[in-house]
């Protein structure tokens, strides 16, 4: 991924008052691979401050993502490379 200025970031995807994301206008490769990045992040942080007990250490302090966490999120973006293809396919099927 090209280097994305701070400026540039923040005109992509910004948090409204609540904490919740807001995005803009999505115009290139770069762009789209820092708000998909920036989504995962923010997935795997709420999913590790969550209330559940498994998600705290001895020490109840917020532990890291597991290999579960990540497979999660390989999957969904399987799924999605998966929904791209169909789409691509159903699109030439539409052309011929």
């Amino acid at each position: 991924m090209t280097y994305l200025e701070q400026q540039d970031r923040e005109e992509i995807l910004s948090y409204d008052n609540e904490g919740r994301i807001v995005l803009e206008s999505i115009y290139t490769p770069d762009e789209l691979h820092f708000v998909v990045q920036e989504l995962v992040e923010d997935y795997l942080g709420e999913k590790v401050l969550s209330g559940s007990e498994d998600r705290y250490d001895e020490e109840m302090k917020p532990r890291p993502p597991t290999f579960n966490d990540y497979s999660e999120i390989i999957g969904v973006l399987e799924m999605v490379k998966l929904a791209l293809y169909r789409q691509m396919e159903r699109q030439a099927e539409e052309i011929e």
